[in-house]
């Protein structure tokens, strides 16, 4: 799982800079580098909850495949929120 979270938080990094840029948000709100759309940040964001998902859904801890997956998102939701609460801007 090392390696799954560590991509995660590269995904969660990259969406705040396509969110805020190289100077952040409070810098009167637009930095260099910063993307005119949210998209590439909503994607970036469903990627890294899908890089901790999906392999902690492979790990045969629960009989039932849809339990595992549901469980994964959960966890997975949690700790991207936590990561993305600890970059975001606002």
């Amino acid at each position: 799982m090392p390696l799954p979270l560590l991509c995660a938080g590269q995904a969660v990094y990259a969406a705040a800079l396509s969110l805020c840029g190289l100077t952040g948000c409070y810098v009167e709100g637009t930095g260099w580098g910063r993307n005119s759309g949210t998209l590439w940040t909503v994607v970036m964001l469903v990627v890294a909850v899908a890089l901790v998902a999906v392999p902690a859904a492979l790990v045969p801890w629960h009989p039932r495949g849809r339990v595992r997956l549901g469980w994964s998102v959960v966890a997975a939701l949690v700790l991207v929120g936590g990561a993305w609460a600890g970059v975001h801007p606002d």
